[in-house]
């Protein structure tokens, strides 16, 4: 079966994500999407009315046990001529018409049932008019934002009501819009397969607080759609190196097992970015997508689904921010033809190879300095940009027959172990005594170096009365302070956070780090004002230090240490002095 799959336009939103965590310019980027979009539109008589719904496709099951295999219709350049190539190189290559909705969200008007602005519904419109008739739909829709922590903005056209302005992704006004706007796109697309979330598994990893909220969003509208369409399969995607951290692992599988398909977004050459975020890095090819390969297999035995992926084609290396990617035509080939050989193998739903073609004529049109960010999918295609397929086409077309290899023998890769509710739950908690940890008496005190001081201060008290431990150091640009107390093993065993008051008298970050008897050290940033304020730090919320990791798990029951650091940013040339305040110190 031939098809075409649909065409998303995420590469100004991969870019940002990437400048986000470098601190790199992006605003160059936001003319490219633009572009794109103006040019998939085939300049045909259509009516501007937001209740015009014609050429919808009819709704498509897949063969039962068929793993389907797709490409997206991301264009590899901005004119005409280059989208409806794309378009056809995609229709011969596919067996899946994707469409991902994930540039912002209607959230006025979907929180008032109202229209589209004139600009969503054409471009809906657009995308059900080239849908093909017999092909099953997979729709994707992103209620998060760029960087995956909070909600998406607006779409162009609408806006953010102040009900849904910073309200918890569960909150009764996100709830009702975002069930408004995934229930009329499928009534418009009529999928099979649903992706609620675009890689919105990465905030379970990176903002731990927010995802049991964000779980209740999506079985709001989960429930609600089952309802009306019992066939649909229903997912959300997460990156599958972050969901491999044992932490991250553990905290989504009760929600992964809840949910009718696992999403996965899969660039396995791009280790060394995702390390930027805090997970551990790939073995070097071919291990680097095998090991994950079999690791989600042995994970859970929920449908999967590789919601995007590619391989790039050549190396790529951004030093100022110590990203390297490899890449060969030979290894993309490998690639291709052994996910090809564990999709058939794991009965996966479908796999989407993201940019057939080269996107170099795209990434031309930037300013120079932005066109770095791109150049990580550069050479993703099946097809360079001059449409000369690449040797991974052939083992491309060989999976679209069915025809891939046996997948290969790997060495079983290290499961965490099942995800046992997280029993932390608030009654088991109660019954545990806190931990104090300070500061009542001089044996409580952290340790520093020489040029600093820390003493019992009893003439400064916390907001409870208690006496407070006094850190004193010198603060210079490039020196790193530190304070350390070290602790007995076992002390923490039951406990799953800290809480304490601090205050400074000069506003500014510190970190704060725990460090386990093997070495592995677990880190969070505490923003310090000149008045008290009390903090609550779960350990689930630290993240991993990537240079001291062992097995990526924290393990309170091993933490040997606590350790106070300043790294001096912002601090003048000639350095400050810097007094601070810790009390009412517990470990819970």
């Amino acid at each position: 079966m031939s098809d075409i799959a649909a065409g998303p336009f995420s590469l100004r939103r991969r870019c940002a994500v990437l400048a986000l965590v470098l601190g790199a310019p992006v605003a160059a980027l936001t003319a490219v999407v633009p572009a794109c979009e103006q040019s998939t539109s085939t300049p045909t008589e259509q009516s501007d009315s937001p209740s015009e719904q014609s050429n919808l496709p009819a709704p498509v099951a897949p063969t039962a046990g068929d793993t389907l295999f797709a490409t997206s219709t991301f264009p590899f350049g901005p004119k005409p001529e280059q989208v409806e190539a794309t378009f056809r190189i995609a229709r011969d290559n596919s067996q899946l018409y994707m469409i991902q909705l994930d540039d912002g969200v209607p959230w006025a008007e979907a929180l008032a049932d109202k229209p589209w602005p004139t600009a969503v519904e054409r471009k809906w419109r657009d995308l059900a008019r080239r849908a093909p008739q017999g092909v099953p739909v997979y729709l994707a829709l992103e209620p998060l934002d760029q960087d995956r922590t909070g909600l998406a903005p607006a779409i162009a056209g609408s806006s953010t009501p102040r009900s849904i302005q910073g309200a918890s992704f569960d909150s009764d006004p996100v709830q009702r819009a975002y069930l408004t706007y995934a229930r009329r796109a499928v009534e418009r697309f009529h999928p099979a397969f649903l992706n609620l979330g675009v890689e919105n598994g990465e905030l379970a990893h990176r903002k731990p607080g927010a995802w049991p909220a964000y779980t209740r969003l999506i079985r709001h509208v989960y429930d609600a759609l089952k309802q009306e369409h019992p066939d649909m399969l229903i997912g959300v995607s997460f990156g599958l190196q972050s969901l491999m951290e044992p932490q991250t692992a553990r905290r989504c599988k009760p929600f992964v097992e809840s949910l009718d398909f696992l999403g996965l977004s899969f660039y396995p050459y791009m280790s060394s970015f995702h390390e930027k975020f805090g997970v551990s890095p790939l073995p070097p090819p071919p291990d680097e997508w095998r090991k994950p390969l079999e690791w989600v297999r042995r994970w859970t035995n929920k449908p999967i689904a590789v919601t995007e992926t590619g391989y790039n084609t050549r190396d790529i290396s951004l030093p100022e921010w110590g990203i390297h990617m490899r890449g060969s035509e030979a290894l993309q080939e490998q690639y291709v033809r052994e996910l090809a050989s564990y999709a058939l193998r794991d009965d996966y739903l479908f796999v989407i190879y993201y940019l057939p073609i080269d996107i170099g004529p795209l990434l031309d049109t930037l300013p120079k300095e932005a066109r770095a960010f791109g150049d990580m999918w550069r050479d993703n295609g099946l097809f360079t940009a001059k449409l000369r397929p690449k040797p991974a086409h052939a083992a491309w077309q060989a999976a679209l027959k069915g025809a891939a290899a046996p997948a290969p023998a790997s060495a079983p890769a290290a499961v965490p172990a099942p995800p046992a509710p997280d029993q932390r739950s608030d009654q088991r908690h109660a019954a545990q005594a806190p931990v104090a940890l300070g500061f009542s008496s001089e044996s409580d005190l952290f340790q520093a170096p020489e040029n600093a001081r820390v003493k019992l201060d009893e003439k400064t008290e916390s907001p409870n009365g208690a006496p407070a431990m006094r850190w004193r150091y010198d603060r210079k640009p490039g020196d790193i302070a530190w304070a350390l107390r070290s602790l007995a093993p076992g002390l923490l065993s039951e406990a799953h956070a800290f809480e304490l008051h601090a205050r400074s008298d000069i506003a500014g970050p510190i970190i704060l780090q725990v460090k386990e008897a093997s070495g592995e050290a677990f880190f969070t940033t505490l923003s310090l004002e000149t008045t008290w304020r009390r903090f609550t730090i779960p350990f689930d919320s630290l993240q991993l230090d990537p240079a001291t990791r062992v097995d990526g798990e924290l393990q309170p029951g091993t933490i040997v240490a606590v350790i106070l650091a300043d790294p001096g940013e912002g601090a003048p040339r000639k350095g400050q002095r810097r007094k601070i305040w810790l009390a009412d110190w517990i470990a819970r």
